[in-house]
């Protein structure tokens, strides 16, 4: 009996059932002379297929480099020596980083490498600015003559408050310019309150004008008439005084309030106040049917109700209408600024 699990090959089965001839003998002998070549053949199968397994369990050691060869040398900064950039040259200079300027104070390095300031040009506001400033605080009318427009001698400022010291300013306010394209004119309004002992501040508007490229003036006439008391002189009482042209701050408002003033159903009303916010100086009347109230009725008007801007008037005490009743007139919107 053969042993468990040996594996037979079919062809000596049937050799083995075959009875002795000469055929069984050959084809015996022709077997027998395979079986080294099938033994060759399977150990070389084996062999090849065994081979890859072979490598990746005994992978071959790796080849040491010459540490002569292809070495990167490093020193001190940390940065191989074929990496570098190369150094400059006599005529090349190595790179450096820009010195920061000051964010404060423009400056820019002059031929010997020292700091110069970088001036800036004066702008026209400054200017204004610095024009009111020394009008104001100038101590007599000498210092303010070559400050004011029109021309004025010595002589006739020092008639005015101009030939001393102002009194001294609380506060400054400036208000937007304003350019004339036709005469080239700049206007620089401001709103001046002055300190008055016992009193609250007394607020005035204050013209700068620029013609041109000129130095800027300050409006003398407009500064007369309000911080000089002019129209309070002018409108405090009654008086035939002859009409007389003011700079003012005009305010048109509907109606007329006052008794005093005859007819005052067929009249409305001008403010005239010292500023924009200051305090109102007086007040004048005109007919309703006169052209003045076609004027303030026009939306288009620079002049019209609910607004309060520079003009100049020409104003007088009417006796005529009711002498027992005087009362301030105006006569004539002469500008709705305070240019001629």
């Amino acid at each position: 009996m053969e042993p468990i699990g040996k594996v037979r090959s079919t062809e000596d089965e049937t050799l083995r059932m075959l009875p002795d001839t000469p055929a069984r003998t050959a084809r015996a002998q022709v077997t027998r002379n395979r079986r080294p070549l099938r033994a060759v053949v399977l150990g070389t199968s084996i062999l090849i297929i065994g081979l890859p397994g072979w490598l990746i369990f005994f992978p071959s050691s790796p080849k040491q480099s010459d540490p002569t060869k292809n070495h990167l040398s490093v020193d001190s900064t940390g940065i191989p020596h074929s990496k570098r950039p190369p150094a400059p040259t006599e005529l090349e200079a190595p790179p450096s980083r820009p010195e920061q300027l000051s964010t404060v104070e423009s400056r820019h390095l002059g031929p010997d490498n020292r700091g110069i300031e970088d001036e800036q040009p004066e702008s026209p506001g400054e200017a204004a600015d610095k024009l009111l400033d020394a009008f104001l605080a100038a101590k007599d009318a000498a210092s303010r003559v070559t400050m004011i427009s029109p021309l004025t001698s010595e002589a006739e400022l020092a008639a005015t408050l101009l030939k001393g010291p102002l009194p001294k300013v609380s506060q400054i306010f400036s208000d937007l310019p304003r350019y004339h394209p036709a005469t080239r004119r700049t206007d620089y309004p401001y709103r001046v309150s002055f300190l008055v002992p016992g009193k609250p501040n007394a607020e005035y508007a204050v013209l700068v004008q620029q013609e041109g490229n000129r130095p800027p003036k300050v409006h003398l006439p407009a500064f007369l008439d309000l911080v000089g008391g002019r129209l309070a002189g002018f409108t405090e009482r009654p008086n035939k005084r002859p009409s007389g042209v003011f700079h003012v701050i005009l305010e048109p408002i509907p109606g007329c309030q006052r008794t005093t003033v005859p007819n005052p159903a067929d009249k409305f009303t001008f403010k005239l106040l010292s500023s924009p916010f200051g305090h109102e100086t007086a007040r004048a009347h005109a007919a309703i049917g006169s052209s003045f109230h076609q004027i303030v009725e026009n939306p288009a008007s620079p002049i019209r109700w609910g607004t309060r801007v520079r003009a100049t008037i020409t104003i007088r005490w009417n006796h005529t209408e009711n002498p027992a009743q005087p009362y301030l007139e105006v006569i004539n919107l002469n500008s709705p600024d305070w240019n001629p």
